[in-house]
């Protein structure tokens, strides 16, 4: 069976928390891009992202 897309919060060495999407593939395919140092801010951006990606709107702004 194959595996789902998820998301993963993480720790850093410094004890800071992120997060990474990964495909099925377990290839991330985006991150936290920031460390938070309350792990329930960590997931309580996880969930925005999850409850609202359907409305996320996308610009090519390259030119091209």
């Amino acid at each position: 069976m194959a595996r789902e897309p998820e998301f993963k919060i993480l720790k850093n060495a410094e004890g800071e928390y992120y997060w990474h999407l990964e495909t099925a593939s377990s290839r991330v395919v985006a991150w936290s891009g920031q460390a938070y140092v309350i792990k329930q801010a960590c997931v309580n951006d996880v969930y925005w992202i999850k409850d609202n990606a359907s409305q996320v709107m996308i610009y090519d702004r390259t030119g091209e």
